[in-house]
């Protein structure tokens, strides 16, 4: 009798042991397969939309510079606070790209160094978001926009120009700007309009094109 118990005993014990060598081997078989990059689950365009006040453009970590566009950067002081990082997903113009940002902001701040290349017809003034052709802004498509972390670009749809920032080319992006516009269409019309700051409610609004 007692050796039937301890063969039944052996018997589960044996079982048991098969059922845990089981039970772990998904555990080895993922813990030893390459991990993803975490950066391809990274999406820069959360929290553009309204409230959300974040930028979808390049930056590095702790960078001094944040090159983003801006779809509106001279709306009045109440109708700003969906702009305060400078980018709202449901305008459909670019006013420019400039080079000072941060998400998740309170109150507009920073836009500084706005930039927009230009060709044919010279305009100083950014005109009304609404009327497209009004200004210098131009109009986009989400559809060109392509963002990740440290990467933006987007095709202004006016001009046909495809504009390009990585976080390791700030500080070549104003340069950029003027050349790309000049490379690929007029070179004896191309411009670039330049601002500093937006939101009119804070700072001096300065204006210069070359």
């Amino acid at each position: 009798m007692g050796s039937l118990i301890a063969s039944r005993h052996k018997s589960a014990m044996k079982r048991l042991s098969a059922a845990a060598l089981l039970a772990l081997l998904p555990i080895q078989f993922f813990a030893e397969q390459p991990a993803s990059d975490p950066l391809a689950f990274v999406d820069p365009m959360i929290g553009t939309g309204p409230e959300g006040r974040t930028f979808p453009g390049a930056t590095a970590p702790f960078g001094m510079v944040q090159l983003s566009p801006d779809t509106d950067a001279t709306c009045q002081i109440r109708e700003c606070y969906d702009h305060a990082a400078g980018y709202s997903y449901n305008d459909p113009t670019i006013q420019g790209v400039s080079h000072t940002h941060f998400s998740g902001a309170g109150h507009s701040d920073l836009g500084d160094i706005l930039v927009m290349p230009q060709v044919r017809e010279v305009k100083l003034d950014p005109g009304d978001p609404k009327q497209p052709g009004s200004g210098y802004r131009q109009r986009f498509s989400h559809d060109t926009e392509k963002a990740s972390p440290g990467y933006y670009a987007v095709t202004l749809a006016d001009s046909g120009i495809r504009r390009t920032s990585r976080e390791r080319e700030e500080t070549l992006a104003l340069r950029r700007e003027v050349a790309e516009a000049i490379a690929t269409r007029d070179p004896a019309r191309a411009r670039a309009a330049m601002e500093s700051h937006f939101a009119n409610s804070i700072g001096e609004m300065l204006r210069d094109q070359f």
